[in-house]
C-alpha cells in the first residue's frame, strides 16, 4: 500500500505519481495526451491507472476499473478528465458514477471540446475540483500534445552528441561513439517516448542508421528522412527495419525514385523547396495532420541549422563528451546561417545540466525574438 511521506504536500505527492504513470504512455497515445490517475482514500492508494494507447479506455476509467469502492475519495489526474463522446464515453461520468468526492487536476484541458468542460460538469454533480497542482509538470509532459493543440505542428527537440571542442565528429565523419553508454541509453529513451524522428539524407548516406529504440521494451519512432531529391538507395537499412518511413522531397525529384521506394512501403512527401532547403513549416504542417505530436530531430549540422535558422526548435538537449579531436574540417552540431554578433546568440530557457556517466547533458528552451 502506498503512502505519502510528510515532506511534501499531499497532493503534490499524489499528483507526482499521476504523473509517472502518465509517462507511462509517451510515445504510444497519439494524437491523444499522456493521462495518469492516482485514486486515493485515507491516505493511501486504492486504484491507479494510465492512458496506454488511443482507442485503449482513458487512465480514469482504467484506475477505476480496479477498485470496487471509490466513494469518498479523491481522484488526481494530470490533465483535465475529458467531457466528450470519442473512441471512449466522458470520464466525467466514470468518476461521477464512483462517487468520487474530490477531483485533483493539474491542467487545463485546452481540447476545446474539454477545456473547463469537464471541470463544470464534475462541480455540477457535487464534486470538489481542485485546479493547478503541479501544472508546470504536467505541462510539460505533455509538451508535444500541447503544441499540437495550438499550432497542429509538433514539438521539435533537437538532440546531437559532441566533442569538448564541438566536434560531432572527426574529419573523416568516423562519431561511432561521441559519448559513452548513459547518454546514448537516455538518446534511446527519446527514442521510445517521442512519436518520431528526423534525420537528413547526409546522416543516412554517411552512417547508413536504423534510426530504432533499443531500448527494452521500447517502440520505434517514426522515421522522417530529408532528401530532397531522393538520392538515397531503397537498400539502406533505415528502409529494412519494422517502422513507419516518411522520405519527404522536393516537387520536382524523379519519380522513379519515389516508385523504388514506395515499394519498399516508404511514403513519400513531396513540398516545396526554398532557398535554404525544402520547406520545413510545410512538413512540420504534414506530419502535425498524421497526428505526430513530438520530434527529435537527430540531424548534423545543416538540419540543426535550417531548424534553428527557421525558428522551429521547440528543445534542445546536447550531450557534451570530454573528449577532444581537433580538426579544422570536423563538422560542429549547428550550421546553417548563424548570427554576426555574439549579442544576437539565441539563449535558452529553463536551462538544465546533468552528468551521465563522464558526459554532461545540457538542456533547455530556445527563446526566439520573434515567433
Amino acid at each position: 500500500m502506498i503512502r505519502t511521506g510528510s515532506s511534501m504536500s499531499n497532493d503534490e505527492a499524489w499528483m507526482r505519481r499521476a504523473i509517472e504513470l502518465a509517462r507511462k504512455g509517451a510515445g504510444r497515445t497519439r494524437p491523444n495526451p499522456h493521462v495518469g490517475c492516482v485514486v486515493v482514500r485515507d491516505g493511501a492508494v486504492i486504484a491507479e491507472g494510465w492512458h496506454r494507447k488511443a482507442g485503449d479506455v482513458h487512465a480514469e476509467v482504467d484506475a477505476l476499473r480496479k477498485t470496487d469502492d471509490a466513494q469518498g475519495a479523491t481522484a488526481y489526474v494530470n490533465l483535465e478528465p475529458c467531457s466528450h463522446h470519442g473512441r471512449t464515453p466522458p470520464c466525467v461520468d466514470a468518476l461521477v458514477n464512483a462517487r468520487v468526492s474530490r477531483v485533483v487536476v493539474a491542467m487545463i484541458d485546452p481540447d476545446p471540446r474539454v477545456s473547463g468542460r469537464g471541470i463544470e460538469h464534475l462541480r455540477a454533480h457535487g464534486i470538489e475540483v481542485e485546479v493547478g497542482v503541479l501544472e508546470e509538470e504536467a505541462r510539460y509532459l505533455n509538451r508535444g500534445y500541447l503544441k499540437l493543440q495550438r499550432t497542429q505542428t509538433p514539438w521539435v527537440l533537437a538532440k546531437w552528441a559532441m566533442t569538448l571542442d564541438g566536434r560531432i565528429s572527426s574529419t573523416t565523419g568516423h562519431s561511432a561513439w561521441v559519448t559513452g553508454e548513459e547518454s546514448r541509453g537516455l538518446v534511446h529513451e527519446l527514442r521510445d517516448e517521442l512519436d518520431a524522428i528526423l534525420v537528413g539524407a547526409g546522416t543516412v548516406r554517411l552512417d547508413d542508421p536504423q534510426l530504432t529504440c533499443r531500448r527494452e521494451g521500447g517502440r520505434n519512432p517514426t522515421r522522417v528522412i530529408l532528401d530532397s531529391l531522393l538520392s538515397l538507395e531503397p537498400t539502406r537499412r533505415v528502409f529494412d527495419s519494422n517502422a513507419d518511413v516518411l522520405v519527404y522531397a522536393s516537387v520536382n525529384a524523379p519519380e522513379q525514385a519515389e516508385h523504388l521506394l514506395k515499394a519498399r512501403g516508404v511514403k513519400v512527401v513531396r513540398v516545396p523547396r526554398l532557398a535554404g532547403g525544402l520547406d520545413l513549416q510545410a512538413i512540420l504542417q504534414d506530419l502535425g495532420k498524421r497526428g505526430i505530436m513530438s520530434m527529435l530531430v537527430e540531424g548534423g549540422g545543416a538540419v540543426h541549422g535550417s531548424f534553428f535558422d527557421a525558428k522551429l526548435v521547440d528543445e534542445v538537449f546536447a550531450f557534451v563528451s570530454p573528449k577532444i579531436i581537433g580538426g579544422e574540417l570536423a563538422p560542429g552540431p549547428v550550421g546553417g546561417l548563424g548570427i554576426p554578433r555574439m549579442d544576437q546568440s539565441l539563449k535558452l530557457s529553463k536551462v538544465q545540466s546533468r552528468t551521465l556517466g563522464e558526459d554532461f547533458l545540457i538542456q533547455g528552451l530556445p527563446v526566439y525574438e520573434e515567433r
